[in-house]
């Protein structure tokens, strides 16, 4: 309920642009509730363009959207979200994929969100409020929607893993 922080690691073989469908797909998404409200995810985007790969870490959607503005109409840079615009995934390789988070529920814009690729930090969400109200019981660990590739060693912490451990 105050000052939680977390790690969540595991290991992704994909070819985005040989494999995945048109879309959303999220390998891993946490939350009780909606992708948009008191959730963790990260997400390929597959569109005509490019394939980005995504962190999404939303405070309760009262707190990150307290005037409901329709998603489309939240410029980027307010959006929580953490896009790498150049993924390293392959169909032929394993590639490592950690987030993490601390300083969530302390009712202060200080909450940070960190998204590592292969050991290498591809960007940070901060600072921010982080309320996340749910009960731990209540939340679901969804894994592979819309996904098409391979999954393996998924572990969480209860503490933020510094970059060095990550790496």
């Amino acid at each position: 309920s105050s000052g939680w922080s977390g790690t969540v690691s595991f290991w992704l073989q994909v070819d985005p642009k040989g494999q995945l469908e048109p879309g959303f797909c999220d390998p891993v998404q946490i939350t009780p509730r909606a992708w948009n409200d008191a959730a963790f995810f990260v997400e390929f985007e597959k569109r005509p363009q490019s394939i980005p790969f995504r962190l999404g870490v939303y405070a309760d959607v009262d707190v990150w959207n307290p005037t409901k503005r329709k998603f489309e109409e939240i410029p980027a840079s307010e959006r929580p979200l953490v896009t790498v615009t150049d993924p390293p995934f392959a169909g032929t390789k394993w590639t490592h994929v950690v987030f993490t988070f601390e300083r969530f529920n302390t009712g202060k814009p200080d909450g940070v969100a960190r998204l590592y690729l292969d050991g290498e930090p591809r960007g940070t969400l901060a600072p921010r409020q982080q309320t996340f109200t749910w009960q731990p019981e209540d939340a679901i660990i969804g894994l592979g929607l819309n996904y098409i590739g391979l999954l393996d060693e998924l572990s969480m912490f209860n503490r933020a893993l510094a970059a060095d451990d990550v790496a």
